[in-house]
């Protein structure tokens, strides 16, 4: 049996504490070996499919970061975010208020902001040769910003 939607399954989160630090190392040379065998151990459970299974991509935010869309099991209809890129954990999205952002909110939230973005726009540069013109409205399912 897979792995639950984006379970953080304890695999992950202690090996990020041991992280190698320079201050236990006389030499750099030696932190540098340490820092790329944590490495070699830390990226495949990091970024193993097993992590996502029961999940879509409903929104590249730029620079491989994304917002994940659970369709499956306990965490369904929840929105989690994903910054592995920049060595974090997937972990939920939450509100101002610290509650998990579901698929609901999280849609009219990004229809809102498109709408006023829309409108900020003079309607010249609203369309391009296929309707609207690709990226106006930001990052979506499939639309990234880089």
């Amino acid at each position: 049996m897979a792995a639950p939607p984006l379970a953080t399954t304890g695999r992950v989160l202690p090996r990020e504490a041991e992280h190698p630090e320079e201050e236990d190392f006389e030499e750099l040379e030696n932190f540098d070996d340490a820092v790329e065998a944590w490495e070699e151990r830390w990226e495949p459970v990091m970024w193993s499919a097993d992590r996502t299974v029961g999940a879509v991509v409903i929104s590249t935010l730029g620079c491989a970061a994304r917002e994940w869309l659970i369709i499956s099991g306990p965490e369904r209809g929840r929105i989690w975010s994903d910054n592995r890129v920049d060595d974090e954990d997937l972990k939920p999205l939450l509100d101002g208020n610290g509650a998990p952002v579901i698929f609901t909110r999280w849609y009219l939230a990004w229809f809102e902001k498109a709408e006023r973005h829309l409108a900020s726009v003079p309607a010249t540069d609203r369309v391009g040769a296929g309707g609207v013109r690709p990226g106006l409205l930001g990052p979506a399912v499939g639309v990234g910003a880089g």
